[in-house]
């Protein structure tokens, strides 16, 4: 994770965690901590700030970016960038996750205002998390 100095690397990895638990829940999955008993494991990254180009995630993530930042103030805005990888859960520890899905999303925010931030974050997730289907598990 690679988090702009301005924010507390810590705080926004739980604010990630936190979203993504609640939006996979109103989706019917359940979370579970042990990877013994997960369908499938959540991974993800976060680069805020330019602390991250788009050449470094495409090596990293796979996927292009492309967020054009024609029009945007870069001294009010700063670019995030978010991954979301779901894996095959692993039997032996150690053992590197098969990659069965991912996404890729960019934009811009004010991290002044950690009030819009986390707004439009968890607005950006749900989103994010949209093309998952809802599932019927029991609870």
């Amino acid at each position: 994770m690679f988090v702009d100095p301005r924010l507390d690397k810590q705080q926004v990895l739980q604010h990630m965690q936190d979203t993504l638990k609640k939006v996979l829940l109103t989706k019917g999955y359940r979370w579970v901590e042990d990877t013994q008993l997960a369908d499938f494991q959540v991974g993800f990254g976060v680069a805020m700030g330019t602390q991250m180009s788009d050449e470094q995630i495409l090596a990293a993530a796979g996927l292009v970016p492309g967020l054009s930042n024609q029009g945007v103030d870069p001294k009010k805005y700063d670019k995030g960038s978010v991954l979301i990888s779901l894996f095959k859960p692993t039997a032996i520890v150690g053992q590197s996750s098969e990659m069965v899905w991912r996404v890729l999303a960019q934009g811009f925010a004010n991290i002044k205002d950690m009030d819009e931030v986390k707004t439009r974050f968890d607005g950006l997730i749900d989103e994010m998390l949209s093309a998952l289907p809802v599932t019927h598990a029991v609870q």
